[in-house]
């Protein structure tokens, strides 16, 4: 779920900036630098979602086959 939630802000980050382009392209842009702080949450809870996944797949114990 977290790593739903950071793709989606990522993703929200990357529509803000594209956003804020075009409103500099038309004059505007005054709240373009507003368009990373989707990233400051977005990125660092992607990361802190892999790493939970990494670790998780790193505890779990690896069943070998018993030979007959």
């Amino acid at each position: 779920m977290r790593m739903l939630i950071g793709s989606l802000f990522i993703k929200w980050g990357f529509d803000a900036i594209a956003a804020a382009e075009r409103s500099t392209a038309r004059g505007g842009g005054l709240l373009s630098p507003a368009a990373f702080f989707p990233f400051l949450i977005g990125v660092p809870l992607l990361i802190f979602a892999l790493c939970s996944i990494a670790a998780a797949l790193w505890a779990i114990p690896h069943h070998q086959p018993q030979s007959r």
